[in-house]
C-alpha cells in the first residue's frame, strides 16, 4: 500500500500546482497513448502521469480529461526512483547538490527515499520581475549567491560586495539583491556626521560557521565529478579531506564538501631526504709475500689480484696452502675466475695453527710427507705411492 500513497501525493502536489497556474487539458481519443499525448503537449511521460495520478502510463480510457503540466512544472518536480542519488538527480537538472538540498530542507544528502518528491530549484530563476529588471534579482527558493552571479556573469565576491553580505552562503528567499554592472566597484557608503560624543558600537557577533556538508562514494564516482556535482574545485575538495592523489578514492569513503569556492590549496610538503647510505670499509689488501720466502696464514688476510696472477702463484706465497684451499674460500672455479683489483681471502688452515708446516702437520690431515731424494721425479714419487701427479 506504501507505493500507491507515494503516488498519489506526487499527483497531489502536481494538480495544486496546475491549479494555481492555469495548466491546459486534454480529452484522450481512440489511438491515444500517454507518450504521445506527452510528447505533443512538450512535457515528458513521467510528469503527465504524475500531474494527473497514473499509477500505470499505459492505463489511459477514451474520453478521459488529462491535465497538461506547464514545462515549469515538469521540470521543477522529481520523484524519486530507486537507485536515484541527490547527484544523479542534480547533474541531469543542471543544478548542484547544495541547491536541491536547500530548496527540500535535506540535511544528509546520502538520505532521500524511493517515492519522496523534490523540489528542482531552477538554475536561472523562474520570475518574470527577474528577467524584467536586470539590476536587481528577487531572490527564490533554492538560490545560492554563486548561482546568482554566475547568471549575470559575475564573480561571487562582487555580488556580495555590492549587497554588504559577509557570509556568501546566507541568503534570504524573498530578499532583493542589487545586481552591479561587470567592472564596476561598490561605492562607499558616506561618512556619517560626527556626533559631540559617540557612543562605543558594540562588537557584532561572529557568523556561525555553515555546516559541513559530506558525500559518500559511490560506484563510478570520481573525484573531479564529485567537485562539479558540489560547486567546487577538485583541488579544495582534495584539500579539505586530506588526499594527494585524486586518483585514489574508495566506494563508501565519506568526503567532506568544503563551502568555499575559494578554498586555498596547501602545499604538499616535499619528503625530506633520505641520508645516504655510508660505504661499507674494505679491508686494505696485503701485498703478494715473496714465493721464496712463503708464509704462514694465523688468521684470516686479504690479497688484491695482479696482472698476470693465478691461484697456483698466489697459494705458493702462502705456507701449506693450495690452489683449490682459496678457490673455495672465495667461491672461484679457478683461474678463469680471477679478476685484476679483485679482493680474495686467504683462509687459515687448520694445519697451519701452529705456524709451520712439518710432517706431523700433513699426517694430522691424513697425508704423508715424504723427502725427496736426489733423481727422484714428480713422476717416481707419485708412481712410488699410487696417486696422480696432478694429486701429487
Amino acid at each position: 500500500m506504501s507505493a500507491p500513497m507515494k503516488r498519489l501525493s506526487t499527483s497531489v502536489v502536481g494538480l495544486a500546482l496546475l491549479a494555481s497556474l492555469g495548466a491546459a487539458s486534454y480529452t484522450v481519443a481512440a489511438g491515444d497513448s500517454l507518450s504521445e499525448i506527452a510528447e505533443n503537449n512538450g512535457v515528458s511521460t513521467r510528469a503527465l502521469a504524475d500531474a494527473n495520478g497514473l499509477a500505470n502510463p499505459d492505463m489511459i480510457r477514451i474520453g478521459q480529461v488529462l491535465e497538461i503540466p506547464t514545462a515549469a512544472i515538469a521540470a521543477a518536480m522529481h520523484e524519486v526512483q530507486p537507485g536515484d542519488r541527490l547527484a544523479d538527480i542534480a547533474r541531469a537538472n543542471n543544478t548542484t547538490i547544495k541547491a536541491i538540498a536547500a530548496a527540500n530542507g535535506i540535511d544528509d544528502i546520502n538520505l532521500i527515499r524511493i517515492g519522496q518528491v523534490l523540489e528542482i530549484p531552477g538554475m536561472q530563476g523562474s520570475s518574470s520581475e527577474n528577467d524584467a529588471d536586470p539590476t536587481s534579482y528577487r531572490v527564490t527558493s533554492g538560490d545560492a549567491l554563486s548561482l546568482i552571479a554566475a547568471r549575470f556573469g559575475l564573480p561571487t565576491v562582487l555580488l556580495a560586495e555590492a549587497n554588504a553580505i559577509t557570509n556568501v552562503d546566507k541568503i534570504l528567499v524573498g530578499s532583493v539583491l542589487k545586481i552591479p554592472a561587470v567592472g564596476e566597484t561598490p561605492s562607499p557608503d558616506p561618512a556619517p556626521a560626527p556626533a559631540d560624543e559617540p557612543a562605543p558600537a558594540p562588537a557584532p557577533e561572529p557568523a556561525p560557521e555553515p555546516a559541513a556538508m559530506t558525500y559518500v562514494v559511490a560506484a563510478g564516482d570520481a573525484l573531479s565529478i564529485i567537485a562539479r556535482d558540489n560547486g567546487v574545485t577538485t583541488d579544495a575538495l582534495a584539500a579539505a579531506n586530506g588526499i594527494t592523489n585524486p586518483a585514489t578514492i574508495f566506494v563508501g569513503q565519506t568526503l567532506t564538501i568544503p563551502s568555499s569556492e575559494t578554498a586555498e590549496v596547501a602545499p604538499s610538503p616535499e619528503p625530506a631526504a633520505e641520508p645516504a647510505e655510508e660505504p661499507a670499509e674494505t679491508p686494505a689488501p696485503i701485498p703478494l709475500p715473496n714465493p721464496s720466502d712463503p708464509k704462514t696464514v694465523l688468521e684470516p688476510t686479504y690479497y688484491q689480484v695482479q696482472s698476470g696472477d693465478t691461484l697456483s702463484a698466489i697459494a705458493a706465497s702462502f705456507v701449506g696452502m693450495r690452489a683449490e684451499d682459496i678457490a673455495f674460500a672465495n667461491g672461484l672455479g679457478g683461474d678463469g675466475d680471477l679478476q685484476v683489483g679483485a679482493t680474495l681471502v686467504i683462509p687459515v688452515l687448520e694445519r697451519n695453527t701452529r705456524g709451520v708446516v712439518s710432517p706431523d702437520a700433513f699426517k694430522a690431515n691424513n697425508e704423508t710427507f715424504h723427502t725427496v731424494a736426489d733423481g727422484e721425479t714428480m713422476t717416481s714419487i707419485a708412481d712410488a705411492f699410487g696417486v696422480d701427479v696432478n694429486q701429487l
